[in-house]
């Protein structure tokens, strides 16, 4: 009976040894903080974000005092980077990858994959690589770089964030226009010189807003207008963020789109002053409806109800605007 009991504690000894060696291996990397640390302690630190895919497209976001650049061209949309940030300080490693699947996983990794690199005052804090989502699309292939010595780490991990199903990539694509910030006008105290709005086919619409003696006054044709100041203050108001929904691609169809509209006329010309002087304009022009689109009472539609071109951004730039948007804007004299 007591030789039993000593093969049985010898046999349960080797077990939990060898289980310990298992978790504890270089194979499983684990225990080894080094190849699963992926967040970034002190986020608010960083200074600079490069990120790049697989296939060469990349950008680079560097922040300025209130605000991120996109590239050194562009002002970075702030919700995506306060996401990224917020992603690279909660990201965790959220289970090891099987054996028998490294081999597969690393080969993926190396065949797609975007490369990231976080700094702080010219030093790279944290690199690595950010793959595919797993099989049940609530974990994110990454491998980490040593940032010294840019080796690579010999073991991936699945990653993830503590409360949100669903794999991170999309939050690294290095695609310039989903981090550019395309607000079009910006006002958060109003500091407007002047409104002016065309209407080319309806020039008894058209009416410019400025300041005269330090009040808004009302103009049509350079004379002044009647209208309650209330009422000008007011639709002032709606000017404190207007944005595009998307950029249309300069290539292609989106070529087209902008040599057959700039050879029309626009629905409106608007532009907006401000106290520096500084002056920014929209072209909008009418987009056609889809084929046999109707409207509530199935008659067949003309222009689309809902979204209209734009030609914003120094001139440069064709873009999608709503109309939900741009309704509180595009105002007549009458209205006032």
């Amino acid at each position: 009976m007591m030789k039993s009991i000593v093969i049985f504690s010898v046999i349960l000894a080797v077990f939990i040894t060898g289980m310990v060696i298992y978790f504890q291996s270089n194979d499983n990397h684990l225990n080894n903080e080094n190849e699963r640390n992926f967040a970034i302690k002190h986020i608010n630190e960083i200074d600079k974000i490069f990120l790049a895919s697989k296939d060469g497209v990349s950008i680079t976001l560097t922040k300025q005092e209130d605000h991120w650049l996109v590239n050194n061209q562009f002002i970075a949309r702030q919700d995506r980077i306060n996401t990224l940030l917020n992603t690279a300080k909660k990201i965790k490693t959220k289970n090891r990858i099987s054996k028998k699947k490294i081999n597969r996983v690393i080969k993926n990794l190396s065949a797609n994959h975007i490369k990231t690199e976080f700094y702080s005052k010219g030093q790279l804090k944290k690199s690595y690589f950010v793959g595919g989502e797993t099989q049940e699309g609530d974990g994110t292939y990454m491998l980490l770089i040593d940032p010294e010595t840019q080796l690579n780490a010999k073991q991936p991990f699945v990653t993830s964030i503590r409360g949100f199903q669903g794999y991170l990539t999309p939050r690294y694509e290095p695609l310039i226009d989903n981090w550019r910030d395309l607000k079009i006008f910006h006002f958060p105290k109003n500091r407007i010189k002047s409104v002016e709005i065309q209407y080319p086919n309806v020039p008894e619409n058209s009416f410019k807003i400025e300041i005269e003696d330090r009040e808004y006054i009302l103009k049509q044709n350079g004379n002044k207008v009647a209208a309650k100041n209330e009422n000008i203050k007011l639709y002032l108001l709606n000017f404190k963020t207007i944005a595009a929904e998307r950029l249309v691609p300069k290539i292609g169809l989106g070529k087209d789109i902008m040599a057959r509209i700039q050879a029309s006329s626009p629905y409106f010309k608007l532009t907006v002053t401000n106290l520096s002087g500084i002056s920014n304009t929209v072209l909008g022009y009418r987009r056609s409806a889809e084929i046999g689109e109707t409207n509530a009472i199935g008659m067949p539609l003309k222009f689309d109800p809902d979204r209209f071109y734009g030609i914003c951004f120094g001139g440069k730039e064709l873009t999608i605007l709503q109309y939900y948007v741009f309704d509180p804007i595009l105002k007549t004299v009458n209205d006032f």
